[in-house]
């Protein structure tokens, strides 16, 4: 009787493999509702003085004025907090992935 060779069997699958995708999956969810929470405290300052609330929040990161005089930064020339740090914000906020979240931040 002749023998016939036979197939290896299968690996075995890990035996956290399951938990190691839900724990992913909760850790994008975590840091996408971090990056949520975050853009919504960037986004403050901008809606306060667009809609002129009286005040509510301190405005020094996103005026005219820099720490060393006026002229004397990168501010008078380019308005950094509106073309840059909004968009970048608002993408967050819409979009909120490791890469983008950290570009923010470095941006901020």
């Amino acid at each position: 009787v002749p023998v016939l060779p036979t197939r290896p069997a299968a690996p075995a699958p890990a035996p956290h493999a399951g938990t190691d995708m839900q724990s992913d999956a909760q850790q994008h969810a975590a840091l996408a509702t971090y990056a949520r929470f975050w853009c919504l405290h960037q986004l403050a300052p901008f809606a306060d003085q667009a809609f002129a609330l009286a005040g509510a929040m301190d405005h020094r990161m996103i005026d005219e004025s820099c720490q060393t005089g006026p002229g004397a930064c990168l501010r008078a020339h380019f308005d950094y907090d509106w073309l840059v740090r909004l968009p970048l914000a608002l993408a967050c906020l819409l979009f909120p992935g490791r890469r983008l979240l950290l570009l923010a931040h470095l941006v901020n």
